[in-house]
């Protein structure tokens, strides 16, 4: 989280990747985001999620991110199944692992107000880079 505060250098400047506001989540109540590793479950997840909400449609990177196309999960008779779990509420207090992340999510384990592309609860939303 440090080295996207710090930005990465481009030719005699550093381009800003984190803004300071954003590397607090404010869902939790420790501040603290969860990483989200390319491989993971969580990423699996929300793939899907982007996926049924797509119509069926795999989610594309960003252009200049289409190197990374690889960590995409490949997804294969994708059916909307809509979430009828409630979330358990209270915070993920999990350690991070060690390693690339691909994005971050929530520590609040509650349901959301709104739905962010077809997920409602707070630690299933993974904030990425790789799509628009």
């Amino acid at each position: 989280m440090d080295q996207l505060l710090e930005g990465i250098p481009r030719g005699t400047k550093k381009l800003q990747i984190l803004r300071v506001e954003a590397a607090r989540d404010p869902l939790s109540s420790s501040g603290e985001w969860r990483f989200v590793g390319p491989t993971s479950q969580e990423f699996a997840g929300f793939v899907r999620s982007l996926t049924v909400y797509g119509g069926g449609v795999p989610p594309t990177p960003r252009g200049d991110l289409s190197a990374l196309a690889r960590l995409i999960p490949q997804m294969t008779n994708v059916l909307d199944t809509e979430s009828s779990n409630t979330a358990p509420g209270g915070e993920d207090t999990s350690a991070n692992f060690s390693g690339p992340f691909i994005g971050v999510s929530s520590r609040s384990q509650r349901n959301s107000v709104i739905t962010y592309y077809g997920i409602d609860r707070h630690d299933e939303w993974i904030f990425t880079p790789l799509f628009r």
